[in-house]
C-alpha cells in the first residue's frame, strides 16, 4: 500500500543532482549541468545549460546548490554565483581563488554567504554582499565530504573524508574540531541551531550539542547510505533520502526512527520541504512533489472524535502526517487511551484493549508501555481477584512484584481502603496516646504482615507525633522541615503524602521550565527557588537559578551597552550566545564588519580600522576583526608594485600577525610570486609589528 500522496510528477532524461522549493518556483539541476525552473504547476519557466562543457556530474554530487533564487555554478577551479530574476539568469559573483577542482558548494540560508571546497582540501566562505573572503579554513589532508550553515547563519559545519569535523561560529570566528567514526555524508541543524544532526554511510545517526560542544547521542538507525536531508516545517523531524528508493523520517530530539517508506523510483538524490510540499529528485530523472498535508483535516476529525483506528488508517495512507503538528494531538491522546485499556483488561476484555491501543504501537515509548500491560494481564487479573475477595495480603504481594499494578484503578481503591483504616488508627492515637495504642493495633492488624505497610504501622504506633508534624509542615508549605523529617524518619517515604509531594515537585519544575522557555526569567528563577528544599531537584534548581542569574546580568550589560562585558559573558557562558538578546545585540557588530569589508576589498585598512574602532580590543572579536583587516592588507599588496625588499617585509609582517594561510597563497599566486611564497613557507620568519598598521609592506 502506498503511504504517501504524489501531488505532481515530472520526468527528465538525466539524474537530478540538486532541487529547491522556492516560494514561487521549483528549481533543479541535472547531471548534464542543465538548470530547470518551473512554476508550482510544473510549467517550464526557464531551461539553461550552466556549464557549456560536456562534463557529466556524478549523480550524488554536491557541486551545485540553490538558495533564494541563487544558483552556485562550479566550473572546475572557478566559482560563479548566479541569480534568477524575472525569467533571466545573471552572474553576480565570480571567484578564482581555488587551485584545484571544486567538489562542494553550499549557500547560507539567507544566501549572503557561499561556501566552496576543492579537492586539495581548501575551503572558503565567500561574502557575496561585499565580494570578499569571509573565512578561509586551514588546509586539510583530505577534501570536504559535507558542509552546511545553521538556519540563523551563525554556525558552519564542515566535515572531511579523514573523519575530522569543524564547527565555525561566525559571530566570533572561533572553530571547534571533533572526530566521528566515519566521514559525514549529511548534516542539518535543529533545536534553534543548538544541536546538529549528522549521518554517515555506516547508518549512524549522530547528535552533536553545539553549546556543550560534544556528541550526546550515536545510534545506527538506517541501513542505507544517506544522500540528502531536509528539516520538517515544524522543525521537529528530519526527512532523509538514501542511495536506494527508501526515505526515512527521524526524530532528532530523541535520535529515533519514526517511519520509513519505499518509492517506486530509483535512488533519492535530493529532497527539500516548503509550504506543506516535499520535493524529491531521483537519480533516474524523476521529480515528485509530495503533498505532506494530504487528508490532514480528516485525520484531525477522527482524533477529535476519538476514532483512533480511523486516524491511524489515514496515517497509513499518508505517513508524512508524522511531520505535522497535528500528530501531537494524536500522541497526547495516548495516556487517556492507556487508562481505558487498563480498565478493559481489569474487566477481562483483553481483545478490546488491544484493539484500542493498536493505533499507537508505531511509537516506541508507547509500545513499551502497551507491551508491559499485555504481558502482565494475568497478574493484573489475579490482583483484581484478590482485591474483590478482600485478600489484602495477596493484593499487595502482586502490587509489589508488578509495578504496573499501581497505575490501576483497583490499586487506588485498595489504597483508599488502607488510607481510611490508617486515618482511623491515627485518630485513636491522637484522642488518647496511651490507651489508643491497643485500639490502633486492632484497627491495623489486617496489614501487619504486609511488607509495604508493616514498618509504617510500627512507626505510627511509636511516632504519631512525627506524622502530625509532617502533615502540619506540608499544610504550611514548610517543605524544608518536612524533608528534614523525611530524612530523619525514612518511613515517611511510604506515605501517600510523600508521593503527592513528589508529584508537586515535578509540577513546579515543569512550570519553572516553561517560564524559562517563554523568557520569563525572573518568574522562572523564583519558581525554581520553591523546589530547593526538594532534595531530588535541588541541584537541578540551583543550576537553573545560576543560569538565569547569568542571563539577567547579561541582559543588564546589554541595556548598558557594555560591549566588552557582553562578549566576555557570551564567551564564558556559551549558551548566552544563542539567546535572542545576544543575537540582536551582535547584529550591530555585523553591520560594522560588513561596512569594513566593503572598504578592505579596496585595501583601505585605515578606514576599516576607524569603522571597527569601538570593537578593537575586545578579545572575543579579535579573530573576526583579523579576518576582516587582513583582506585589506592583501588587497594593498596586490595593488602595489612592491620591491623585493617590500615583498619580503610584507610576508614577515603578515606571518607575525596572521600566520601563513590560503588567502596569502592566493595573493602571491595572483602576483606571480609562487616561487617566493614556496621559499618563504620552507623557512618562514616573522617581524614584530603593531596590530593593524596602515600598511604591512611600506
Amino acid at each position: 500500500m502506498q503511504n504517501y500522496h504524489i501531488k505532481n510528477h515530472f520526468t527528465l532524461e538525466n539524474p537530478i543532482v540538486e532541487v529547491k522549493l522556492q516560494e514561487d518556483n521549483i528549481s533543479f539541476v541535472d547531471s548534464q549541468n542543465v538548470l530547470y525552473i518551473f512554476d508550482k504547476k510544473f510549467k517550464l519557466s526557464l531551461k539553461m545549460k550552466l556549464d557549456k562543457s560536456n562534463d557529466t556530474r556524478h549523480m550524488f554530487c554536491n557541486e551545485f546548490n540553490i538558495s533564494k533564487n541563487s544558483i552556485s555554478v562550479p566550473l572546475k577551479k572557478n566559482l560563479i554565483s548566479t541569480l534568477y530574476n524575472e525569467g533571466k539568469i545573471k552572474a553576480t559573483f565570480k571567484s578564482t581563488i581555488h587551485q584545484s577542482n571544486i567538489n562542494f558548494t553550499r549557500y547560507s540560508k539567507d544566501a549572503k554567504y557561499l561556501l566552496s571546497a576543492s579537492l586539495d582540501g581548501k575551503v572558503f566562505i565567500h561574502d557575496l554582499e561585499t565580494k570578499t573572503i569571509r573565512y578561509s579554513y586551514k588546509n586539510r589532508p583530505d577534501y570536504c565530504s559535507y558542509a552546511t550553515f545553521s538556519h540563523k547563519n551563525k554556525l558552519v559545519f564542515v566535515s572531511y573524508f579523514n573523519r575530522t569535523n569543524t564547527l565555525l561560529n561566525l559571530q566570533d570566528d572561533t572553530l571547534v574540531e571533533f572526530n566521528t567514526n566515519d566521514p559525514i555524508e549529511l548534516a542539518i541543524f535543529f533545536d534553534e541551531d543548538r544541536k546538529l544532526f549528522l549521518a554517515n554511510r555506516e547508518g549512524y545517526s549522530i547528535i552533536y550539542d553545539c553549546i556543550e560542544k560534544e556528541i550526546i547521542s550515536q545510534k545506527v538507525l538506517f541501513t542505507h547510505w544517506p544522500t540528502s536531508a531536509t528539516l520538517s516545517q515544524n522543525r521537529k523531524n528530519i526527512v532523509i533520502g538514501t542511495r536506494t528508493n527508501k526515505l526515512y523520517i527521524i526524530d532528532p530530539f530523541k535520535n529515533e526512527l519514526i517511519n520509513s517508506m519505499d518509492f517506486e523510483d530509483s535512488a533519492v538524490a535530493n529532497v527539500d520541504i516548503k509550504n506543506n510540499d516535499l520535493l524529491i529528485g531521483f537519480t533516474n530523472g524523476n521529480l515528485s512533489l509530495i503533498d505532506l498535508s494530504y487528508k490532514k483535516e480528516q485525520f484531525l476529525h477522527h482524533v477529535n472524535l476519538k476514532e483512533y483506528d480511523k486516524a491511524k488508517e489515514i496515517l497509513d495512507s499518508n505517513c508524512f502526517l508524522y511531520l505535522d503538528d497535528a500528530i501531537d494531538k494524536f500522541k497526547k491522546s495516548f495516556d487517556e487511551v492507556l487508562v481505558k485499556a487498563k480498565e478493559l483488561i481489569t474487566k477481562k476484555f483483553v481483545d478490546e484493549a488491544i484493539k484500542l491501543v493498536d493505533p499507537f504501537m508505531q511509537y516506541k515509548e508507547f509500545k513499551t508501555k502497551i507491551d508491559a500491560l499485555l504481558i502482565q494481564q494475568d497478574h493484573i487479573a489475579h490482583f483484581i481477584e484478590a482485591v474483590e475477595k478482600k485478600e489484602i495480603q495477596n493484593a499487595y504481594f502482586f502490587a509489589q512484584k508488578y509495578p504496573i499494578i499501581e497505575s490501576l484503578h483497583y490499586y487506588t481503591l485498595l489504597e483508599n481502603r488502607w488510607e481510611k483504616i490508617y486515618a482511623e488508627a491515627r485518630s485513636a492515637l491522637e484522642e488518647d496516646p496511651l490507651r489508643g495504642v491497643h485500639k490502633a493495633k486492632n484497627i491495623l492488624s489486617p496489614y501487619e504482615k504486609i511488607p509495604q505497610k508493616s514498618e509504617l504501622i510500627k512507626f505510627l504506633l511509636n511516632n504519631s507525633v512525627m506524622l502530625s508534624r509532617a502533615d502540619a509542615a506540608v499544610k504550611k508549605q514548610d517543605f524544608k522541615t518536612y524533608f528534614r523529617l523525611v530524612e530523619e524518619f525514612d518511613f515517611l517515604k511510604q506515605t501517600r503524602l510523600f508521593k503527592k509531594i513528589q508529584d508537586l515537585a515535578v509540577s513546579i519544575k515543569n512550570k519553572a521550565t516553561q517560564l524559562y522557555a517563554d523568557g520569563e526569567y525572573k518568574a522562572a528563577q523564583n519558581t525554581f527557588r520553591t523546589i530547593l528544599d526538594f532534595q531530588e531537584y535541588k541541584q537541578f534548581a540551583l543550576n537553573e537559578i545560576e543560569k538565569i542569574d547569568h542571563i539577567l546580568r547579561f541582559q543588564f550589560a546589554i541595556e548598558k551597552g557594555n560591549k566588552k562585558l557582553i562578549y566576555s559573558f557570551a564567551n564564558k557562558y556559551n549558551f548566552l550566545s544563542f539567546t535572542p538578546e545576544f543575537e540582536g545585540f551582535n547584529e550591530e557588530f555585523d553591520k560594522h564588519i560588513n561596512k569594513a569589508l566593503k572598504v578592505t576589498k579596496y585595501g583601505d585598512v585605515k578606514k576599516a580600522r576607524y569603522i571597527l574602532n569601538d570593537y578593537i580590543g575586545i578579545k572575543e572579536l579579535e579573530k573576526k576583526i583579523d579576518n576582516c583587516i587582513k583582506i585589506g592588507y592583501l588587497k594593498q599588496f596586490e595593488n602595489t608594485d612592491a620591491s623585493p625588499k617590500e615583498q619580503d617585509l610584507f610576508l614577515k609582517r603578515y606571518n607575525f600577525l596572521f600566520g601563513i594561510d590560503n588567502l596569502l597563497e592566493a595573493s602571491m599566486i595572483k602576483k606571480s610570486l609562487s616561487a617566493l611564497f614556496k621559499e618563504f613557507c620552507e623557512d618562514p620568519s616573522t617581524l614584530e609589528v603593531k596590530r593593524y598598521p596602515d600598511s604591512l609592506h611600506l
